[in-house]
């Protein structure tokens, strides 16, 4: 996995005292692709490139409408979707300024949900994922292309599993799921970076190995501060009631 920078504080995006609700543009933000991806047990269609403005009619053409906004930087085409959807301005919010910690809320006709996932690019900071789970929709909203749910995506092609017979609920929970196990091939790299620095400071010590002791533990608070609100959030889908999500 490619080491990049890691940053101690991530950056707020929104001044204190804005007015609640409001899209801060970032220039650095990748460009907006979506894609729809409309299930039902039988019938599954994949739409990529999904202009933002037929997103809505989609809805009700099948028994779940997965729509997946990857790149953050045309608030117009995000605002569109989100409000054909109802999703609430500050979900929006939340979704678009990327410093959030993971969390869940429940809104009127929806669950939001904040998390991170691990990917080639993101280090061990990770990039965030924003998720509304509503009747019959999920929107996920993330930072750039590229992420860990190829496998669901198979799944839902395939017809594999229990994903297509199931509501918008159970594929949010296997998004969630997907983005926890995007934690363990880093884990594990990890780990064994660890067992190599421990032989070399033992049988070969060198001034450099204080700096890659440093680093590592770097990496490990980053992952601790991404990891322990994750399992605050999944604690709180369990234990609160929220009608778009089923016990199963």
């Amino acid at each position: 996995m490619r080491r990049m920078k890691r940053r101690l504080f991530l950056k707020r995006r929104t001044k204190p005292g804005a007015a609640p609700g409001l899209l801060i543009v970032d220039p650095t933000a990748a460009a907006t692709g979506i894609t729809a991806i409309a299930y039902g047990p039988d019938r599954l269609e994949e739409i990529p490139a999904c202009p933002s403005a037929r997103v809505a009619n989609l809805r009700g053409s099948r028994a779940v409408l997965w729509v997946d906004i990857a790149g953050l930087a045309d608030h117009a085409a995000i605002s569109e979707v989100a409000t054909a959807f109802g999703v609430h301005p500050l979900a929006v919010e939340d979704a678009v300024n990327t410093h959030q910690r993971p969390k869940a809320e429940s809104y009127d006709g929806h669950v939001f949900v904040v998390f991170r996932m691990l990917t080639a690019e993101s280090g061990a900071e990770g990039e965030q994922v924003a998720m509304a789970v509503g009747r019959d929709f999920v929107l996920t909203f993330q930072e750039r292309p590229g992420d860990c749910f190829e496998p669901v995506r198979e799944r839902l092609r395939h017809g594999k599993g229990r994903v297509r017979q199931l509501g918008p609920d159970y594929l949010g929970y296997a998004l969630i799921d997907a983005a926890v196990d995007s934690y363990f091939p880093y884990l594990e790299t990890l780990g064994e970076e660890i067992e190599d620095l421990e032989d070399m400071v033992v049988k070969d010590p060198e001034p450099g190995h204080v700096e890659r002791v440093h680093r590592v533990k770097r990496d490990l608070l980053s992952l601790r501060r991404a990891v322990w609100p994750m399992r605050e959030m999944l604690n709180a889908l369990l234990r609160d009631e929220h009608e778009e999500i089923s016990a199963t």
